[in-house]
């Protein structure tokens, strides 16, 4: 199916979370990119998929003819978006792609290639840099980048965030690659949970502030 465009829901206890937010992406992204409008229900789909491979997460890809396709997406380690156990390292690729905010398969190859590459030179994920050296995403998902208190990110109101987390401060200003090594602490959200970045090509991070913030995650 190509091309498309995609979104990954997490099923807990049986509840398909954020499935307005993660519906209201499809339909956006249909409509600018295919032209066509989405407004599927997608919770017979999901749960009948969700049983059938005893899956709780579910990828749901609509390609640019309105044809939607469900595939199983693993199984969750954790109750509900915890801070996973994993603590990767990271490493940075600086490329372009076209609409990079929204989730299309061309986005997705590109992650596939980078975290191949990454992971033959010993890094477990990478991190997504713009050709005008903004950071963008790690592993595919929204990278925030913490410094004492105050968590940053090159993208708070964008179309990437999907997961609401609540009651910690924000600034959303660019995020330069040559300012990593000042931050405390790298980390991500997607449908797994907060993923803590151990290290980032030679610098290395904590996960203070991201473990308190997998306890906010609604």
């Amino acid at each position: 199916m190509s091309p498309y465009i995609y979104q990954t829901l997490h099923v807990h206890r049986g509840e398909i979370k954020h499935l307005d937010r993660h519906t209201s992406l499809l339909d956006e992204g249909s409509r600018v990119l295919f032209g066509r409008l989405f407004d599927t229900n997608l919770v017979p789909l999901v749960q009948a998929l969700r049983l059938r491979h005893h899956t709780e997460f579910v990828r749901v890809q609509v390609d640019h003819q309105g044809r939607i396709e469900l595939l199983p997406a693993g199984r969750s380690l954790y109750e509900g978006y915890a801070l996973r156990a994993m603590r990767p390292s990271a490493c940075v690729f600086e490329y372009d792609i076209p609409y990079p905010e929204y989730p299309t398969s061309a986005r997705w190859a590109a992650h596939e290639l980078t975290t191949l590459i990454a992971q033959r030179n010993d890094a477990h994920v990478a991190i997504r840099c713009s050709s005008d050296g903004i950071i963008h995403t790690a592993d595919d998902a929204p990278l925030y980048a913490v410094k004492g208190n105050r968590i940053y990110t090159s993208n708070l109101n964008g179309l990437l965030h999907v997961e609401q987390f609540y009651g910690m401060e924000f600034t959303e200003q660019p995020i330069g690659r040559e300012q990593l090594s000042l931050f405390d602490e790298l980390f991500y959200i997607d449908h797994r949970g907060v993923t803590a970045i151990g290290s980032c090509e030679g610098n290395v991070y904590a996960d203070i502030v991201a473990e308190r913030v997998a306890k906010t995650i609604g």
